[in-house]
C-alpha cells in the first residue's frame, strides 16, 4: 500500500500452487466375469445357459484386481491487481482497480494425460476411406508437446469500479462495479 495525497494504492500478488496427490483405482472392489457353463445343459457345448443365471448362484468364470495409478497432478493459479482509492473531495471517493487473473492448465508430473484434437486426422479415417476428423493423443509428444492437456485462457482481465458518496454526516452511497473469475 502507497498513500501519495488523495491516493491510497494498493497492489499485490497472488500465488498458489495445488497439488492433487491421490491413488487412482478405477476398479476398487475387482472385476468378475460370468459364463453360461455353468447353467447349461451340457457344459461341455453352449446349449441353453444363461450367464446372469451364473451370476444369481455365485458361480464366477475368472476375475482379477487391478493395479491402480498414483497421480500427482497440480494446477497453478496466479493473480496480480492494482487500485486506487482516489478522494476526490471531502464527499466522494472513487476505487478503480484492474485485476488479472491467470489458473494454469491441469498437469500431471509423469504426463499420464491425454487430449483431444479436434482437426487432427483421426485413426479411423484410414479404415473407412472417410474424412474423418478428431484423435485423441498423449500430451508432451509431437503431436501436443505441451504437457498441459489444453491451452489457458490467458484473457482474464478484470476490471473494478467503484465509489463512496456522503450525502451528510449520518447517510452514505455506496456503488461499485467488477469483472470477477473464478479459478
Amino acid at each position: 500500500t502507497v498513500v501519495q495525497g488523495r491516493h491510497t494504492i494498493t497492489f499485490g500478488v497472488e500465488f498458489w500452487p495445488s497439488r492433487y496427490n491421490y491413488y487412482q483405482n478405477n476398479t476398487p472392489t475387482g472385476e468378475f466375469t460370468f459364463t453360461d457353463n455353468m447353467t447349461s445343459q451340457n457344459p461341455t457345448t453352449a446349449v441353453g445357459g444363461l450367464a446372469f443365471a451364473a451370476f444369481l448362484l455365485g458361480d464366477m468364470n475368472s476375475g482379477g484386481a487391478g493395479i491402480g495409478n498414483r497421480t500427482a497432478a497440480q494446477v497453478i493459479y496466479r493473480a496480480y491487481y492494482a487500485q486506487d482509492d482516489f478522494k476526490l473531495n471531502r464527499k466522494l471517493t472513487l476505487n478503480l482497480g484492474l485485476r488479472y487473473d491467470q489458473e494454469g492448465p491441469f498437469s500431471e508430473r509423469f504426463n499420464r494425460q491425454s487430449t483431444f484434437l479436434t482437426d487432427a486426422p483421426s485413426p479411423l479415417a484410414a479404415l473407412t476411406g472417410l474424412p474423418l476428423k478428431g484423435a485423441l493423443v498423449l500430451v508432451d509428444t509431437p503431436a501436443w508437446p505441451s504437457r498441459n492437456p489444453y491451452k489457458p485462457n490467458k484473457n482474464q482481465w478484470a476490471p473494478r469500479f467503484g465509489f463512496g458518496y456522503e450525502i451528510d454526516a449520518k447517510t452514505a452511497v455506496r456503488g461499485g462495479y467488477g469483472i470477477y473469475f473464478l479459478p
